[in-house]
């Protein structure tokens, strides 16, 4: 039986304008309908995932910046905030910019990157919300701890350069790539699949009841901690291997394919 759904957004909940389709928001519904609780849990901050939870909506907080934050929607606080150290984000930022870098930084409430360029314009095209531009590299402009970092570069630079800031920066902060252009960065004991075990505890929701869906590397310790961790068919090699199962591709609904096959075989009947 199943009592809560987590759910990554790009490639895998969304659909590819970015949206969550008709389809897939009348199956949670049901499913919610049902006594299941539906968790959002991306990279990305609060501000860019309310729209979506909104628009489904929700009925449980998110897990927002791949773990760093739980957010509690209907108390419009964090529950939990495991933030990235001040002067280590600062040292990681100068690193960055060394080498030429995009980088942005996630304090409590939007994002800022020093100069407006095409990968700040894609970013923010992919998440739908604006960040600000500081004029200040982001090594100075830092004065508190951080949510998160996220640097923006090329596919081969990013490949090149994770196992560079992992090794500079090992125990001190996780990198891990959540796109094939994205390095993430966040504390060393954030990942999505701690951040869902301690919103399960706090919902007194077992690991037994809990089903995944993820399609990225940074998902897999989500689908590992869920009793059933579904990758999408459009999932990287590496997350299809380890998962339990195999949903349809994110674009033909694949979300909502698996839950309406649960809501039929009984799964949700609480």
């Amino acid at each position: 039986m199943v009592r809560l759904i987590a759910l990554d957004l790009d490639n895998t909940l969304l659909t590819p304008e970015g949206t969550v389709s008709p389809r897939t928001i009348v199956a949670l519904r049901e499913a919610m309908a049902r006594g299941v609780c539906v968790v959002l849990a991306s990279g990305r901050m609060v501000e860019a995932m309310r729209t979506i939870a909104d628009s489904i909506p929700v009925n449980a907080p998110l897990i927002a910046f791949n773990g760093a934050i739980a957010w509690d929607l209907n108390e419009n606080r964090a529950a939990t905030r495991f933030p990235l150290a001040m002067e280590d984000a600062r040292d990681i930022c100068r690193m960055a910019e060394e080498k030429g870098l995009h980088i942005q930084a996630y304090p409590d409430g939007g994002y800022f990157y020093e100069n407006t360029n095409e990968f700040s314009r894609y970013y923010e095209k992919m998440i739908r919300y604006p960040g600000t531009a500081t004029g200040t590299k982001m090594s100075e402009f830092i004065t508190t701890d951080v949510n998160k970092l996220l640097i923006i570069a090329p596919e081969e630079t990013c490949r090149q350069e994770l196992p560079v800031f992992q090794k500079a920066f090992e125990g001190k902060a996780s990198f891990f790539q959540s796109r094939n252009i994205y390095i993430e960065c966040v504390h060393p004991t954030v990942d999505k699949g701690r951040a869902l075990e301690a919103l399960a505890k706090h919902l007194n929701i077992p690991r037994e009841q809990i089903i995944a869906f993820g399609d990225e590397e940074n998902d897999i310790p989500m689908l590992r901690y869920a009793h059933v961790g579904y990758a999408m068919e459009n999932a990287k090699p590496s997350v299809r291997e380890m998962a339990d199962r195999i949903a349809p591709h994110f674009a033909k609904d694949g979300v909502a394919q698996v839950i309406e096959q649960l809501i039929s075989e009984g799964e949700m009947d609480w």
